[in-house]
């Protein structure tokens, strides 16, 4: 497979190699194997490559991870990727298959519809050499489906998508048999409050937003060198807080129990901060983007229980680097 690849992408593969076996040299010479605790470990998968720890609902705040909203504009399809895909398919037919583009799941709650989706269908149809299958909205789907990610179904929702999946291989192909999965109820969005309390020291140096069961924080009102996010406000859970409540403040070191949900994108940015500490031993059970640490100069703390497992998070392995053991 890498000799189908072209040039530039061999080149860029062949200068990752010396660190990607450096990393892997570095845990022997420390003694340390990586250990992922969230759910895409390799003991969460089966022979089949299928995930089989439930996923009971969806876990993201208000259902939705706003820190990654689905574009569905033409521009973000790159002709190289085209040309890929046909060469591909070529590739495939030679053998004697079909290949098939179908959508993947898209989380109704993410999609920004400024964008048009027939546009993006019918651009791939002009383009592609080779069938689409169903219909793209079908790809749309309520944000109760879904589990950790805009696309990540779960457990409920893996057995819908399947079926609908098996559905459309059988109308491209003219079978007529009636498809033997019971349908499923959609599962309604988890509450994750277990009725736990934390630390609320600080609960007076902010502003909150109630919405529902939860809390945002939408204001910091007092600052000190250290602040440890509060638990609850009001008998409710705080779920999370805006993006600007940090920004250019002179914080140096916050501290994040296992309340919080959702990490936005450039909420330290002009910040002082230089720890962020997480108490959470669950990964997976907080949102983050590609841009938490941006205009900042921190760096991620966790317990050494804690480290291996956020440091090949899914969610959080992009912050390798910056994630230390809390000394």
């Amino acid at each position: 497979m890498f000799f189908k690849l072209d040039y530039h992408m061999k080149q860029s593969m062949i200068a990752s190699i010396p660190s990607f076996n450096g990393e892997k040299i570095s845990y022997i010479s420390k003694g340390i194997i990586p250990t992922p605790k969230d759910i895409y470990a390799a003991s969460s998968f089966n022979e089949y490559g299928d995930i089989k720890v439930n996923r009971e609902g969806n876990i993201m705040l208000d259902g939705v991870d706003n820190n990654n909203p689905i574009s569905i504009d033409t521009s973000i399809i790159e002709t190289t990727f085209i040309d890929k895909m046909n060469e591909f398919s070529n590739a495939v037919k030679e053998k004697g298959a079909t290949m098939y583009y179908r959508f993947s799941p898209m989380n109704e709650a993410a999609i920004n519809y400024q964008d048009d989706l027939t546009t993006f269908y019918n651009y791939l149809h002009n383009k592609l050499n080779f069938e689409i299958l169903g219909n793209p909205y079908n790809a749309v789907k309520e944000k109760e489906w879904f589990y950790d990610t805009n696309y990540h179904l779960n457990s409920s929702g893996v057995i819908m998508w399947s079926k609908g999946l098996i559905n459309d291989i059988k109308m491209s192909l003219d079978i007529t048999s009636p498809t033997d999965i019971p349908d499923v109820d959609k599962p309604p969005l988890i509450n994750p409050d277990t009725g736990k309390d934390g630390d609320n020291t600080y609960l007076e140096y902010f502003e909150y937003s109630e919405k529902d069961d939860e809390v945002i924080i939408t204001k910091l009102i007092k600052e000190d060198e250290k602040i440890t996010i509060p638990y609850r406000y009001n008998n409710k859970v705080i779920a999370a807080f805006n993006p600007d409540v940090f920004q250019n403040k002179n914080v140096k070191e916050i501290t994040i129990q296992d309340n919080i949900r959702l990490l936005y994108d450039n909420s330290f940015s002009g910040s002082s901060l230089t720890h962020l500490i997480i108490k959470n031993d669950k990964p997976n059970s907080i949102g983050v983007g590609d841009h938490l640490l941006d205009g900042s100069s921190a760096s991620i703390y966790v317990s050494k229980d804690n480290l291996s497992a956020y440091q090949t998070s899914y969610n959080w392995a992009k912050y390798s680097a910056s994630i230390k053991e809390i000394s």
